[in-house]
């Protein structure tokens, strides 16, 4: 089992140092703080300086509790 592991992380493992920054950002809690989610995705973002502009924008409501969703959107 050890050698089909080892096969499938070489395979389809992390392609560089960002991936789990990118995963981190995809899976931001939606129940945190305000300030914490501003905080933590702001730290991310600094690894992450290949991003457009438009999806580090995305990412950023998209990880917001609902009522903060409908703030940023008006």
């Amino acid at each position: 089992m050890g050698e089909d592991k080892e096969a499938l992380i070489t395979h389809f493992g992390p392609q560089d140092e960002t991936w789990g920054a990118r995963a981190k950002v995809k899976f931001i809690k939606k129940t945190q703080s305000l300030q914490a989610h501003v905080r933590e995705y702001s730290s991310l973002m600094l690894e992450l300086l290949d991003m457009v502009e438009k999806d580090r924008l995305f990412n950023f409501v998209i990880g917001l509790q609902p009522w903060a969703q409908v703030e940023v959107k008006r």
